[in-house]
């Protein structure tokens, strides 16, 4: 992202600006992941999974500096990955989360907790019945390995915007002892390594989807006819196109600014502190006047517009439990 100043009031209520660069750990990887974006873009499946695992970034993860780089430069990432090829970029990236915890390499994903601490949920991009996913319960007081005596399962398949997609749920018994569960212990910091990097994860695809809808707005506005003329000549069309990028350009730098935690001070608090209603509300505006942009012209039906809005839809719900997910919860993991 190129260099963005823009003044707010920070705690003291003097005006500072706030630094939008991407971080500098960050343009390496970029460089060599956006071949791989433009790879992707028009692919889809196991193909463009493949072409993602490319990048190893499993195994970059322990090379770089600061813990706190990871869930930047997952961000990023998925950013660029999701803009391109949003499924696969989900599928792609949906196990680093565990790694940047430092969980087992036999846990391909985690579980997370609610506000009582007795239900779980772990989201699926794809379903691979020749290789299922190993799953684990994750929480503030430590971690299980599944399956685990004392736990009730459910499964519910095909997620809004992605087919082959689940959302697991366990839950259990107050009275259950972490015990019982089997519990494992997890330092508080990769507890919280896991939640700031599947917080970073959905940021990052939640602002490639909206601004891969802001780019199939313009270019649908751009091409299709009405009254003898493209239809981003139409005065209503064009101030819906601009409150499309100035929403999508809020919510970028809203999250660019949680993750990388930007100056001054108070900006600062990771991306566990972002306002998951705002993000919620910004995401949807974003996909719903998108979608209106070919909708009020009768287009729908063949075009991205709903997959994405559906997508969309889909990640805020997962954003909204994880950050639920960083709250204080009772002491069962």
């Amino acid at each position: 992202m190129s260099f963005v100043e823009t003044h707010v009031t920070s705690l003291d209520s003097s005006p500072s600006p706030v630094d939008f660069r991407c971080a500098p750990v960050v343009e390496p990887f970029l460089g060599a992941a956006r071949p791989i974006a433009s790879a992707i873009r028009d692919i889809g499946g196991a193909e463009a999974v493949s072409h993602i695992q490319q990048l190893e970034l499993a195994s970059v993860l322990p090379e770089l500096e600061r813990r706190a780089d990871a869930p930047v430069l997952l961000f990023h990432l998925a950013e660029l990955l999701g803009h391109a090829n949003l499924a696969a970029a989900w599928q792609g990236l949906s196990g680093i989360p565990a790694r940047a915890a430092e969980l087992p390499a036999s846990v391909d994903l985690a579980a997370l907790p609610d506000a009582t601490g007795t239900r779980w949920t772990a989201w699926l991009p794809v379903v691979d019945a020749a290789r299922p996913p190993s799953l684990a319960l994750a929480g503030p007081r430590g971690w299980a390995p599944l399956p685990a005596q004392g736990l009730t399962h459910s499964r519910v398949s095909g997620l809004l915007g992605f087919a082959r997609g689940e959302v697991l749920t366990w839950s259990t018994e107050p009275s259950v002892t972490p015990e019982e569960l089997g519990v494992q212990s997890l330092a508080p910091e990769s507890w919280s390594a896991l939640v700031r990097a599947q917080l970073a994860l959905l940021s990052g695809l939640l602002v490639g989807a909206t601004r891969r809808l802001v780019d199939e707005a313009y270019a649908y506005a751009k091409t299709r006819q009405s009254a003898g003329k493209s239809i981003n000549q139409h005065q209503a069309v064009a101030l819906r196109l601009a409150d499309l990028a100035l929403h999508q350009e809020a919510l970028s730098l809203y999250l660019t600014a949680r993750v990388e935690e930007c100056r001054p001070p108070g900006m600062r608090g990771g991306p566990e502190s972002l306002s998951a209603g705002y993000v919620v509300e910004l995401a949807f505006r974003i996909a719903r006047d998108a979608v209106q942009t070919a909708a009020g012209h009768g287009y729908v039906e063949g075009l991205p517009f709903r997959r994405l809005f559906e997508q969309v839809r889909t990640l805020t719900v997962m954003l909204q439990g994880t950050k639920a997910a960083a709250e204080p919860v009772s002491p069962v993991p």
